[in-house]
């Protein structure tokens, strides 16, 4: 490139010799300007052909070093491109296939590198013949489903369960068929195969000619083969579900050509392996950037999770159950859209070291993750969340620095923990459902909140110890009454004082405060006909055991109770009481 910049300094054709000699040595003192960065831009990722249709062009601009295309492997045969080199500039590309009359489309790719380092892709596809769209066409396909995968003897949810699919009636009286009208005709939209038992054999092509197909579920445990590759041409597919037991042989390559469903929101995809389990599908998924739920049950997988599912920028709602991963993918911190997160993994001990993009996380499950899990400093910020479930996990924290700003709280699930510290955080909650601390293993301390007897929706409040030593937790129970809503409330191996009191709930089914320091007696206590466990041995109670509440005692020392016993409701734990304490008319001796 020229360096005109120096010319126009000498325009003033006036100036004498010495000057322009001076002006000349000057210049030659100045530092040269920064080089123009070079670069290459594509103008099109994709470029879409029909069986005979012609060449389609696209540019290439591009500074500095020169440029070369290469055609991918199998499609050097009918392929033709060119220019397939050149150098700096706008260059435009001739692309032509041959024709092409299959009834499946072929694929390929131009991968366009400079100075040896591939710098961008186009893809390519080519459609084969074209079906007729139309319900006789939908018809015929379900129809080849079913005879390929034993549809005379499948049982499940039809309008008869011993025939789901009776080929003497319409499609959309079969199980699991909807249909729609579309253009004037029925068309089959969604196909839920998790309806019907008994398919065995392999998944025929004829699926991917329901051309207005927008949901696919497939679930069977006697499938074998490969997933027809033909589900590529369902290109109005949003949902996507395929499930097969461990023990199923059904195989799915998910290749390059998945990317052509560029409608997909919702991928499940559970137990269903490649041929070559070394083989990845993670990079594909990750280019399948329009959905927004993504269910991933792959035990093969193990090894770091590899990275680039940030390229996912529209998903919510991430389910990964991948036991075999020793580490999570490096980008995951990075979904600033998502609102649900469910981790299940075995081998993992970290999560990302930052979480403060997940700015509009609502749900966050996580199970059977390494006891030396630490939560990342920021995920107190996660001020969004309703339901925080960490279950299993055996990890050590305080529960007052990680939930004390998350003010939406609805749900809390932290059972086979090592939770220490006071309840404090349990206030200003005031959506709370449901808080769930079972078998916990660290020793919690303070007084139960106030708040938690004004949460006018809270259901289950349940906290018990994994070990002998008892919760620090004191207080009494004098307002249960004003939850009008409680399902469970259990609280053992604690310090509760006070009289025994009731939550004021039809749908109290499991009372549970054995173990405390409570006192007085029974007589206050309505009996609901709901309730199934109650359970208040191991305090200072005393008195008698009222009649309505006595004659659902069973002593188990006899046995089990009888089993058409309308009466019994369960474990009912009264007796006994600490020594020095006890009912008179109690059926089992007190232990002094």
């Amino acid at each position: 490139m020229k360096k005109t910049w120096k010319i126009k300094r000498f325009v003033p054709l006036c100036i004498g010799a010495l000057a322009i000699l001076s002006a000349v040595s000057s210049c030659s003192n100045d530092d040269d300007p920064t080089p123009e960065p070079e670069f290459l831009k594509v103008s099109t990722d994709t470029l879409i052909f029909t069986g005979t249709s012609a060449a389609q062009t696209f540019e290439i601009e591009s500074t500095g070093k020169s440029w070369a295309i290469e055609i991918s492997e199998a499609a050097k045969a009918w392929l033709n491109v060119n220019p397939p080199s050149g150098k700096s500039g706008t260059t435009t590309i001739n692309v032509s296939p041959e024709a092409y009359n299959e009834d499946f489309p072929r694929f390929a790719y131009l991968l366009i590198s400079k100075d040896g380092e591939a710098k961008s892709r186009v893809g390519i596809s080519q459609s084969g013949v074209a079906h007729p769209e139309s319900r006789l066409q939908d018809s015929l396909s379900l129809v080849a489903l079913f005879k390929a995968t034993n549809g005379q003897n499948w049982s499940g949810e039809g309008r008869s369960s011993e025939f789901p699919w009776d080929l003497a009636k319409p499609m959309n009286d079969w199980a699991g068929v909807e249909c729609e009208t579309i253009n004037g005709e029925l068309r089959v939209t969604t196909l839920d195969l998790s309806r019907v038992a008994g398919m065995k054999g392999e998944v025929p092509n004829e699926i991917g000619y329901l051309s207005e197909l927008s949901e696919l579920h497939l679930a069977a445990d006697e499938l074998i083969g490969q997933m027809p590759r033909h589900i590529i041409l369902l290109e109005k597919l949003k949902t996507l579900y395929v499930s097969a037991a461990q023990s199923s042989n059904l195989k799915w390559e998910i290749t390059d050509e998945y990317k052509g469903l560029k409608n997909l929101e919702n991928l499940t995809i559970s137990n269903v392996e490649p041929n070559d389990i070394s083989t990845n599908p993670l990079a594909t998924i990750y280019e399948l950037t329009t959905i927004k739920k993504l269910d991933l049950g792959l035990p093969y997988i193990s090894g770091a999770m590899q990275s680039g599912i940030s390229s996912l920028i529209n998903l919510e709602d991430l389910t990964l159950r991948m036991p075999n991963i020793s580490s999570l993918a490096s980008d995951l911190g990075d979904l600033s859209n998502l609102k649900k997160l469910d981790l299940t993994t075995h081998k993992v001990s970290a999560l990302p070291t930052s979480v403060a993009n997940w700015v509009n996380l609502e749900h966050v499950i996580i199970s059977k993750m390494r006891s030396s899990m630490v939560l990342p400093s920021d995920f107190n910020q996660l001020v969004n969340l309703k339901t925080v479930g960490f279950g299993s996990l055996g990890i050590s924290f305080v529960p007052n620095d990680v939930f004390s700003n998350m003010t939406k709280l609805e749900n809390v699930y932290l059972n086979y923990n090592k939770l220490t510290g006071s309840l404090d955080w349990l206030s200003g909650k005031p959506n709370l459902q449901m808080v769930q601390i079972d078998q916990n293993e660290g020793v919690l301390s303070g007084e139960l909140p106030a708040d938690i007897y004004n949460y006018e929706n809270l259901t289950h409040f349940v906290i018990t110890s994994a070990t002998t030593a008892k919760n620090d937790i004191t207080g009494n129970l004098n307002q249960l009454s004003n939850l009008t809503k409680l399902y469970s409330f259990i609280i053992t191996n604690a310090n509760l004082t006070g009289e025994v009191n009731m939550p004021n709930s039809p749908s109290i089914y499991e009372f549970d405060v054995s173990n405390n320091n409570l006192t007085g007696g029974l007589d206050k206590v309505s009996f609901n006909q709901a309730l199934y466990g109650f359970r208040v041995a191991g305090n200072k109670l005393s008195g008698e055991i009222p009649a309505e509440l006595l004659e659902h005692i069973w002593d188990f020392s006899l046995g089990d109770p009888p089993v058409n016993d309308q009466h019994f409701y369960g474990a009912i734990g009264i007796c006994p009481q600490q020594s020095g304490y006890g009912f008179s008319n109690c059926v089992f001796n007190t232990v002094e």
